[in-house]
């Protein structure tokens, strides 16, 4: 299983996150609100095709992710 460090620029501020999970609250919480969701990043991550409609809003909040290898 492939471990990976999800990061996201928000608001000048710098999140760091292990989990898909632990990145969709952190962003939630920013915001203060539900702006994404832990499936819309899960596709945006893994299958792009699927998220054509939705990717122009959360490319907005810069993420990425760095793989970390394999565990």
């Amino acid at each position: 299983m492939k471990k990976y460090l999800y990061l996201a620029m928000i608001r000048d501020q710098e999140i760091k996150c292990h989990t898909i999970k632990e990145l969709t609250q952190t962003i939630n919480d920013i915001f203060e609100f539900d702006v994404v969701s832990s499936n819309s990043l899960y596709n945006y991550f893994t299958r792009p095709e699927r998220m054509k409609g939705k990717v122009n809003n959360i490319t907005k909040l810069q993420l990425r992710r760095q793989n970390l290898g394999a565990i």
